[in-house]
């Protein structure tokens, strides 16, 4: 831990952008600073590392204009936590960041509100649930930081406030329990496809066939899909927050033996194939199956594909062509952004431009490193696309 992360799950969480050694000069000289930072908008409270290699805390009075200690330069890791207004300071057994000798938790005024000990590790998340880590188990503290759930399950996952998926060990039924550890629905050992609960359901597989689960009744819908899988969390969360799912009616998971005997990997896009579309969480269709292929392309776009492609692979340059599909872009409520027509498509994030090629073929050579295929256009027409 340098200064602790912050965490986030199925609801939206405030935004926290931290900033790098923004300390005065004559600041970072009088403390031995060698780096520190803060949140944006949280910026009178810095954590900072001493050229000794410990952690401190350091608090930024705007009336007096002076800088004072909040937490002493003593400690092994620091770490600020803007939504609880709270320092962690943490010191380990035998220089072990697996196991902690003491975590203090002081307020922004330097005061110590707790001194804990035998604990492995504390989470703090967005929702106001503190949990806690011993030998590998987890359990939960209250606002005061007393144990309200002991240290016991192999599993805990926080789902919403007071509401966690939770394990006894790694063969044991899974459980929706909350705060007193009353169990509000048994899932048992149903796959979870995302730990995210929306109007009280959650998608489960069980064998081959998915459902939606009400958590409240335990009753289960079908969902006539042959694959589901979530979209990516890593675009614009603040506008997008809850999550979509691909899904694959007519799915054939392609046989990647041909490729292997030819010394090639055969990825999702050259082996599988399907109808695809995406639905939202509680199960509302957003675009129908109807597509080829589909890639979340940038925030609410996705790339799709109509025809069947065509796989050829050229041994002596290691490469494999793909022919007679057409891309183009679509957005989640299946609304044309860029026309079906083109050889492929590629979405530049630092000048928020598509590139399209008309003409020409994809080529993909594999990256041996980490079985991913890099995809471009031989013989192709460039050309820009600005999206409004």
């Amino acid at each position: 831990m340098k200064n602790a992360g912050e965490e986030s799950d199925n609801s939206q969480p405030e935004l926290l952008q931290q900033v790098y050694n923004k300390l005065p000069e004559f600041i970072r000289k009088k403390y031995s600073v060698i780096y520190d930072d803060s949140y944006k908008n949280y910026e009178n409270i810095f954590v900072f590392k001493s050229s000794n290699e410990k952690w401190g805390a350091l608090k930024y009075n705007k009336n007096s204009h002076q800088h004072s200690i909040i937490a002493e330069c003593i400690y092994d890791a620091v770490g600020f936590h803007p939504r609880y207004k709270l320092i962690e300071a943490v010191n380990y057994k035998n220089e072990s960041y697996c196991s902690r000798e003491i975590s203090i938790l002081f307020n922004t005024e330097g005061e110590v509100l707790k001194e804990l000990k035998e604990i492995d590790s504390l989470k703090f998340d967005h929702l106001g649930n503190i949990s806690f880590s011993v030998n590998h188990l987890s359990g939960l503290f209250n606002s005061a930081y007393e144990i309200q759930i002991p240290a016991k399950y192999s599993v805990f996952s926080v789902l919403r406030k007071n509401l966690f998926l939770v394990k006894i060990s790694s063969g044991s039924e899974q459980l929706l329990i909350n705060e007193k550890e009353e169990i509000i629905c048994n899932i048992g050992f149903s796959e979870i496809i995302l730990k995210e609960i929306y109007n009280d359901k959650m998608i489960i597989k069980e064998s081959e066939t998915y459902y939606h689960l009400n958590i409240i009744s335990g009753e289960k819908t079908k969902l006539n899909f042959d694959l589901i899988y979530p979209i990516s969390r890593l675009y614009n969360l603040s506008l997008y927050p809850v999550t979509k799912f691909i899904t694959v009616k007519n799915f054939i998971d392609g046989d990647d033996d041909f490729y292997e005997k030819n010394g090639f990997f055969g990825d999702r896009f050259i082996t599988d194939e399907g109808k695809y579309g995406l639905i939202n969480a509680n199960g509302e269709i957003c675009i129908p199956n109807i597509y080829d292929k589909i890639q979340q392309i940038h925030d609410d776009h996705f790339k799709v594909a109509l025809g069947k492609f065509i796989f050829k692979i050229d041994s002596e340059k290691e490469e494999v062509t793909a022919t007679d599909g057409k891309w183009g872009v679509i957005n989640s409520k299946n609304e044309i952004i860029i026309p079906i027509e083109y050889t492929n498509i590629y979405y530049d994030r630092h000048k928020n431009v598509y590139i399209a090629y008309q003409g020409g073929e994809m080529t993909g050579c594999e990256n041996p490193h980490d079985n991913i295929y890099y995809w471009s256009v031989k013989n192709g027409k460039e050309k820009k696309i600005i999206i409004q």
